[in-house]
Parts: structure tokens; C-alpha cells; sequence
């Protein structure tokens, strides 16, 4: 059973003092946190809006990713670059997947989101200002029973201005958790595609060097 308590002291050098409460007050009522629970021996964290106030945090390396039948290279860790997968040419001849999952702590009302760090592959020093590297995000998911998987598209335009081969940037991928017809649910298998799109990207080189898959969460998780 949850019980509420409440946070009546300040942060001392070494700790927070815990005193109890009524039910109907939260531990702190304020534009972050609403409410937090203690339940089986941990701290459970809801904030103002009712999402969850942690992330939990799927770690993907680029070791975790395939190529799949596409023909995505990979290059390996030098004096210039991380390493990773390089990708130059379009999501019909390249691609890279990941998979990852919805577990039970999800708060079931936020959108989970991947983050993808990437390096610029070349020389981008003598090109504009608002030069993008425009990555897309394939999602395809479905619970255990379903038979078609569901998809969302998400594409990305990451301004990299006039940089320098491998200097490191990194793209965000929210997935919609209430798209209509292809709503997110608790326990859904998760697969990531990433590709490069170069029909509107300026920059038409890039080397995926790893991203994690995250959502928030009222229970406090470990990184994975």
C-alpha cells in the first residue's frame, strides 16, 4: 500500500529528514513534483503534470545496432573518430536497428524519446550556417498476441552549421504514446530504425556512434 509522506525539513550537508503526514498532502507540491510515495522500500516520484519524475534508460551502443540486409558500414574507434556505422546513403539502401521495450515502471502518459549521438563524416567548414544533418526514426512495436507491428516516422533536422569532419552532435526521437491507431502500451516490443535522409540533408555523411532509448518512470531504475 502507498503511503504519502511529506519532505518538512531542508537538505542538511548529509541528508533530507523524513517526517509524516496525512494522505492528502504531498511530499512536495511544487512546479516539478507533486507527489512522492514511498512503496517497497524505494521513493517513487510523480510530478505536477502526473508523469513519472526519473527516466529509465536503455543503453545502445552501436554494437547493439544491425545493418539488417542493408548495406551500412561500420568504421572503427581512431585518433579522429568514436566509431560506429556510417551512413551516406538513403533508408532504401541503408539502415541501421536497434531493438529495446516498455516495461511495467512506465508512467503510461509521457513520450518516451531516443537520443542519437552522431559525428558529421566530412568537412563541413565551407558550408552554411544553417546546414542540417536530417536523420529518420522508424518505430516499429506490438505487444505480445499482436500480429502487425505499429509504426510511427519521426524525422529529425539537426542543425551542424559549418562544422568539422566528426565533431559530435546528437538528435532527438520522441514517439507519440497516444498516435491514433498506433497507441504505445506497457510491455510493447520496440524496434528502432535510424537512417539518413539524403534527398533534404545538406550534410550527407554521418557516423552513428551510439543512443539510448529512455522514458520516464515513478520508480527510481539504474541505467541498462
Amino acid at each position: 500500500m502507498k503511503k504519502l509522506i511529506s519532505i518538512l525539513s531542508v537538505i542538511m550537508l548529509l541528508g533530507i529528514t523524513l517526517m509524516g503526514c496525512s494522505a492528502s498532502d504531498p511530499m512536495i507540491n511544487d512546479i516539478y513534483t507533486q507527489n512522492i510515495y514511498l512503496m517497497d522500500n524505494s521513493i517513487e516520484r510523480e510530478l505536477a503534470d502526473g508523469s513519472g519524475g526519473y527516466w529509465h534508460e536503455y543503453i545502445l551502443s552501436a554494437t547493439a545496432f544491425s545493418k539488417g540486409a542493408s548495406g551500412a558500414t561500420q568504421v572503427s574507434p581512431d585518433a579522429d573518430t568514436l566509431g560506429g556505422w556510417v551512413l551516406d546513403r538513403d533508408d532504401t539502401l541503408e539502415i541501421i536497428f536497434a531493438i529495446s521495450h516498455i516495461e511495467d515502471d512506465w508512467d503510461g502518459v509521457s513520450d518516451p524519446i531516443a537520443e542519437v549521438y552522431f559525428e558529421v563524416n566530412v568537412d563541413n567548414t565551407l558550408g552554411n550556417v544553417a546546414d542540417t544533418v536530417d536523420l529518420k526514426m522508424i518505430y516499429r512495436y506490438k505487444g505480445v498476441e499482436e500480429t502487425a507491428p505499429k509504426i510511427q516516422i519521426v524525422e529529425v533536422a539537426t542543425v551542424v552549421g559549418q562544422s568539422p569532419q566528426y565533431e559530435l552532435f546528437v538528435a532527438l526521437f520522441p514517439i507519440d504514446a497516444d498516435f491514433i491507431g498506433n497507441v504505445l502500451e506497457e510491455s510493447d516490443i520496440i524496434s528502432l530504425g535510424i537512417s539518413l535522409e539524403t534527398d533534404t540533408s545538406e550534410v550527407d555523411s554521418v557516423i552513428i556512434n551510439f543512443a539510448e532509448f529512455k522514458y520516464p518512470t515513478k520508480k527510481p531504475n539504474p541505467e541498462r
